[in-house]
């Protein structure tokens, strides 16, 4: 299970939905707390004969100013999450808005009380004495809501990462789930052993043995994808590799498949199985309903602190019924659904009709470098040892093909 904190972007904020209720709530407090302070001293001094509205609005008056506030509180207690430092300059920054926010309350408590005079008729204040009544208050209450509501924010922020990352895990079995029903899925298995068989009567038995091999390579490599939610496009690359390469057995030489990632893009993170189901729609899509030969071309270039993935073909096109708002294919929506979990609207995808013919998708993510999953010494960070065929005790393919032979000529 991916790390909690490390898993959440720097800067990290409540989202709306909660930061709404966290609002509401905030009020809800101030007006609870008003009412029971001001009631309090009403009760105390019930011989004075004191205003009690004025006493509540007095009160109001301080403890609204902190829900007033809360919602800066509360965001600024939330972008702690995933901070790897927190040295003297961000203490000291807190304590200047604890400073500033502790006299912008002193200031504003003391201006309503020597407005509202809630202490009359036993005493009457000038606002510099209403300023001096308030600042002892303040000074006791503002580290204490100060320090409360960045810990909210925080403890808010910490749990939304927390349920983040659980439907991210949801969807990445789902993904996989998906990725393995591509290539088991019967049309295709059956297309593939038919090709295969094709090319053992055609006497071509080592395209035919490398067609089985690539296809076992690519049913065992989807089941032990990372856990992770993201991967090293160079990762990505390499499993789409051989997805396509056992699609070019189907389809021959009516299938071309270009590759062009620049070398400064293929250490960055893109999300598990992002290109696998979108180069299947542009084979299905494009090779599947022409008898041409089509070209699939997948470029990634980082821009600036973007990265930019294309996959571009020149086959007939977007259907006439497409919609991008509401695409009907589960791999484009699962792709679409697992951007915005991870990015929020810090991605996006783009399909577009080209005008030379074909379709263009485009995706922009965030640049970011991925995570090493695998130490020099060959375990990943599980600690487990990737093993070949040989090391896990399970027949190699050759040996079977060598054992099926001697069979064949006994």
């Amino acid at each position: 299970m991916p790390d909690r904190e490390s898993s959440a972007a720097a800067g990290t904020v409540i989202p709306w939905g909660v930061s709404r209720v966290a609002i509401v709530m905030s009020w809800m407090v101030a007006l609870i707390l008003s009412v029971v302070v001001a009631g309090q001293i009403y009760v105390a001094m019930i011989d004075h004969g004191h205003d009690a509205w004025r006493l509540w609005l007095w009160q109001l008056a301080g403890w609204g100013f902190w829900a007033a506030i809360a919602p800066w509180l509360l965001a600024s207690g939330g972008r702690l999450l995933g901070r790897e430092s927190r040295g003297r300059g961000w203490v000291a920054g807190q304590l200047a808005a604890l400073v500033a926010t502790t006299g912008a309350h002193t200031a504003i408590l003391g201006v309503v009380f020597w407005w509202l005079q809630p202490y009359e008729p036993v005493t009457s204040d000038s606002l510099l004495e209403s300023l001096s009544r308030s600042v002892g208050f303040s000074l006791q209450l503002g580290p204490i809501a100060y320090g409360l509501l960045l810990a909210a924010g925080y403890g808010l922020a910490a749990r939304a990462a927390v349920r983040r990352n659980e439907r991210l895990e949801a969807e990445l079995t789902r993904a996989r789930l998906e990725a393995l029903r591509l290539e088991i899925q019967p049309h295709f298995l059956f297309n593939s052993l038919h090709s295969v068989a094709a090319l053992i009567r055609r006497g071509q038995g080592d395209r035919a043995l490398t067609a089985l091999v690539g296809l076992s390579d690519l049913l065992r490599a989807t089941l032990d994808r990372s856990v992770q939610p993201t991967v090293a496009l160079a990762e990505e690359l390499a499993l789409l590799e051989r997805y396509v390469e056992l699609q070019k057995l189907r389809f021959g030489d009516r299938l071309a498949v270009h590759v062009d990632p620049a070398e400064e893009s293929l250490a960055h993170a893109v999300p598990v199985f992002l290109l696998q189901p979108l180069v299947e729609n542009a084979v299905r899509h494009g090779v599947g309903r022409t008898t041409r030969r089509v070209t699939v071309r997948i470029e990634a270039r980082t821009d600036g602190e973007r990265l930019v993935l294309r996959i571009l073909d020149d086959g007939p096109g977007l259907a006439p019924e497409f919609s991008e708002e509401r695409p009907t294919g589960v791999g484009l929506a699962n792709v679409r659904g697992r951007l915005q979990r991870l990015y929020g609207d810090g991605a996006s995808c783009r399909i577009r009709g080209r005008r030379t013919g074909g379709v263009e998708v485009r995706i922009a993510l965030p640049a970011q470098r991925a995570p090493s999953g695998i130490d020099e010494t060959g375990s990943d960070e599980t600690g487990s040892e990737k093993r070949g065929p040989a090391e896990t005790g399970e027949p190699s393919v050759d040996a079977a093909v060598d054992d099926r032979s001697r069979e064949a000529t006994a």
